[in-house]
């Protein structure tokens, strides 16, 4: 997981990541520690996509590059 680029994409959106972990339904410490380790599940690598609008490729490269 691309990590600096989701907190990059997050931050571009307006938001800070407390407010996006908020928006997306996820506590603020399981936010932390999920972004800090690359664990989120697919259900909410999706739900984040879509409240970022984020391309395919952008998909594919935040959630599943190495």
């Amino acid at each position: 997981m691309k990590t600096q680029k989701l907190k990059g994409e997050i931050v571009g959106s307006g938001m800070t990541l407390t407010e996006f972990a908020d928006e997306v339904g996820i506590s603020r410490p399981t936010f932390y520690r999920k972004i800090k380790d690359g664990s989120f599940t697919i259900d909410e690598a999706i739900k984040m996509a879509k409240k970022l609008n984020l391309s395919d490729h952008d998909i594919l490269y935040i959630f599943f590059a190495k």
